[in-house]
């Protein structure tokens, strides 16, 4: 324990304000051989690893496709290093701190090793093991590490940042005086100007409140323009924001998920999934879905897709300057499907519909394999 605190005190550099640390995930090594191989999922747990870190909210969490492209000019494969050269990785990303592990079979049991390593000094900062008879208790021994493994980080991280924690009350009563969105998103700009992460945490407030009497949160291209556009590309927690908005919006999944995109937001579709299970693997998805029955130790869930159909008025009743009819929103299942591993909630009860943040694990059953991030229930109205 003494070494862990030693470890942590030589990356917090007294007096300078403290900035959430960025942190490379490298995919676990396995030792495994043929079917032992085969039946445990070495992604899966590489992403169990990585949600530990997402779970702490304010870390900088690299994707694995940032990684990939970080290393494509040197030349450098992500499962080549070990040691020193993890170490040297770090420093060629540009992360702060980078874990990798190994899997391997001692025993009776699945072992797994994990380390995190300082970039700027190479210390080991901590390490830490997991073990298990089968590969659900091997995952449970996991998650049960990761306080241990992630605590010199998490001293790191300032505490109004975090996801989930608590939004500072000055914040919230800004939030509060706030009569629309727009003038709560302008408020959050006026903060941003005064510290960047102030900013931040003042526009989670307006999200989190979403309903405001004149209105409720769904200017999506405003979070998207010049005054949000890097975080809303960049940040681990933005995923969950921008889920949120588009369920405050109606939940129409398809078109909203379009436009992020054009503005290089890396949350995809689940047909992408589908169709690119090797690319997608790490990235996070938005979709909407019913939840469906429970598949082992997790969820099926059944996307849908939101549709507005619409029915002309009689001429009298045309507004002047806008579109003439009134729309009905039309939810469809596309037959696409996915499951949620490990997803134990009690209010995701079957048939019940949300708007779901993932990442993508894997494949099983021939669907993505998802590890559940945040769900939010859609507005029942479509904004355009």
């Amino acid at each position: 324990m003494f070494s862990l605190l030693l470890a942590a005190a030589l990356v917090i550099d007294a007096g300078v304000p403290q900035q959430s640390p960025t942190v490379a995930i490298l995919e676990l090594k396995t030792h495994l051989k043929g079917a032992e191989r085969r039946a445990i999922d070495i992604g899966y747990l590489s992403g169990v690893v990585r949600s530990g870190a997402l779970s702490l909210g304010g870390l900088r969490v690299m994707t694995h496709e940032n990684m990939l492209a970080l290393l494509a000019p040197t030349g450098r494969k992500l499962e080549d290093c070990e040691g020193e050269c993890e170490v040297e990785t770090g420093r060629k990303l540009g992360a702060d701190a980078i874990v990798s592990g190994e899997l391997l079979r001692f025993g009776e049991s699945y072992k797994v090793a994990l380390r995190l390593h300082d970039t700027r000094e190479g210390w080991l900062l901590s390490s830490v093991q997991a073990s298990g008879a089968t590969a659900a208790e091997l995952e449970m021994s996991i998650q049960h590490e990761l306080t241990t493994l992630y605590a010199p980080l998490a001293a790191r991280i300032p505490a109004a940042t975090a996801v989930g924690s608590a939004i500072p009350q000055e914040l919230r009563a800004l939030a509060a005086e706030a009569s629309s969105a727009p003038a709560c998103e302008q408020s959050a700009r006026a903060a941003k100007l005064q510290a960047a992460e102030r900013g931040w945490v003042a526009l989670r407030a307006c999200i989190e409140r979403g309903t405001f009497s004149r209105g409720v949160f769904t200017d999506l291209r405003g979070l998207l323009g010049e005054a949000w556009e890097k975080q809303m590309q960049s940040r681990s927690d933005a995923g969950q924001l921008l889920a949120k908005v588009i369920a405050l919006r109606g939940g129409d999944v398809e078109g909203d998920l379009e436009l992020l995109q054009q503005h290089r937001v890396p949350l995809f579709s689940l047909l992408a999934a589908q169709e690119q299970p090797d690319a997608m693997h790490g990235r996070f998805l938005v979709l909407r879905a019913r939840v469906g029955e429970s598949v082992g130790a997790g969820l099926a869930l059944r996307e849908t897709s939101l549709h507005s159909r619409g029915r002309e008025l009689a001429p009298r009743y045309q507004p002047p300057n806008r579109a003439t009819g009134r729309y009905t929103n039309v939810v469809q299942e596309t037959g696409r499907g996915a499951i949620v591993r490990g997803a134990r909630d009690p209010f995701l009860s079957r048939g019940k519909e949300f708007i779901f943040l993932a990442r993508v694990d894997g494949v099983q059953d021939g669907q993505p394999a998802l590890s559940l991030i945040a769900y939010f229930e859609p507005n029942p109205l479509l904004v355009d």
